[in-house]
């Protein structure tokens, strides 16, 4: 009965006509999606056809194109691919990739985030700083809390307190984290940034939280690899052909039905790692030629 049901499910991959929606960017970006889709093709076996959109593609374009190539599943990279699945006439299988956050649009299904699972993110914080007891974050809820609310279910098994404080603006955000620079207990509190200029911009805010956690040497870590260029400790960003490659078992998952669709997004596993020499050896840790080697990108880089 297994081995039939295999059968059947292999059949069904087979028979599918998948589609991948990508943006087109000009390079260095267009490397990116081009990387995320060879790891869909790794994933499926089997080349998807492919559509690519602009600022000037209508949804009509999409539904077009659905029909003619007799398209019933589809993978949708960025946010604008997503948003012109949304309202298909038709039954098609849709997941979602290459997102910062949470698509606002109603009829989202599932998807995998740029955003690293929080628990890779708390081992590597325990491994470099273990006296880290708490992690402070300022998040906007529109955009992440699907992420913090995994990030709670994580953390417990790390001996770390998440302390997780709303900020829609950056006024807002600005006002908390001033606040959490002026606690004196600098080696057991760490600050995690996310991806999100509505809380934290690269013009004003973060300067200023670097600045201020240089001087009382406390630890920054963040989900963004400029984060970790400009001097937090590290961060860890998306594998992009292994995202591709999450992206294309979820969706033959999908079609086997071992999945029933929800409006969560699952964070990017395989993730890479890069950290900051120079803010760490200025936090106590003197790390040898032999432990950067561990980490994917190391900063500053040699000239």
């Amino acid at each position: 009965m297994l081995l039939c049901f295999q059968a059947y499910a292999d059949i069904l991959i087979d028979n599918a006509n998948i589609g991948v929606i990508i943006p087109e960017v000009r390079k260095p970006y267009k490397i990116i999606f081009d990387d995320i889709n060879k790891g869909v093709v790794d994933a499926l076996s089997k080349t998807p056809k492919l559509f690519y959109i602009n600022a000037n593609t209508k949804r009509s374009d999409i539904h077009t194109w659905v029909i003619e190539s007799q398209i019933n599943s589809v993978i949708t990279l960025g946010q604008a691919s997503t948003k012109l699945m949304q309202d298909i006439p038709w039954q098609v299988n849709i997941v979602s990739g290459a997102l910062l956050t949470m698509p606002t649009q109603s009829k989202f299904n599932q998807g995998v985030a740029l955003t690293p699972n929080p628990k890779d993110l708390f081992y590597t914080l325990k491994m470099l700083k273990k006296k880290i007891k708490r992690v402070a974050v300022v998040y906007n809820p529109d955009k992440y809390q699907w992420l913090i609310d995994l990030a709670k279910s994580q953390v417990s098994a790390y001996g770390i307190e998440l302390l997780a404080y709303k900020a829609t603006n950056i006024k807002e955000s600005v006002k908390i984290h001033t606040r959490l620079l002026s606690n004196d207990d600098n080696e057991s509190l760490a600050l995690w940034l996310l991806q999100d200029r509505s809380t934290v911009d690269n013009k004003v805010v973060l300067p200023f939280l670097l600045e201020k956690a240089w001087q009382k040497s406390m630890v920054i870590f963040s989900s963004s690899l400029g984060h970790v260029k400009k001097g937090a400790l590290f961060c860890m960003y998306p594998n992009n052909r292994a995202h591709g490659r999450q992206l294309g078992t979820l969706l033959i998952d999908n079609i086997r039905g071992r999945n029933t669709p929800s409006t969560r997004l699952t964070p990017t596993h395989e993730a890479l790692t890069a950290i900051n020499a120079r803010t760490a050896e200025h936090l106590g840790n003197k790390l040898s030629n032999s432990d950067l080697k561990d980490f994917d990108v190391v900063f500053p880089m040699p000239n």
